[in-house]
């Protein structure tokens, strides 16, 4: 057990997949034997109460910091177009029907 806290901690929680996890034990020259994926998520859930479960991938942009100069960069661009009194027009995955539109 020691030796998997050892492995969560280098890998990181944010970055960990049981694959990971697998392969690091397996790296491991202490273990006799690697064990399989289901026993590293039993043993994740029991004795380190980790839940598992499918990503958001659409969250995973507005965690990465990499995207904080970017949000940084367009918000002192909007500002500057509000000070200018510019007429700002936000359109966030709208659609558009042209029934009933005649020529």
């Amino acid at each position: 057990m020691l030796k998997t806290k050892a492995a969560i901690e280098e890998i990181g929680l944010p970055k960990m997949t049981i694959c990971k996890l697998q392969a690091k034990l397996k790296g491991n020259d202490g273990l006799p034997r690697c064990p399989c994926v289901s026993t590293v998520r039993k043993m994740l859930i029991r004795d380190f109460q980790l839940r598992f479960r499918a990503a958001n991938a659409a969250n995973i942009k507005y965690n990465d910091v990499g995207f904080d100069d970017k949000r940084v960069w367009v918000s002192r661009l909007l500002a500057q177009f509000m000070l200018s009194g510019v007429i700002i027009v936000s359109i966030d995955e709208s659609s558009f029907k042209q029934e009933g539109v005649t020529k």
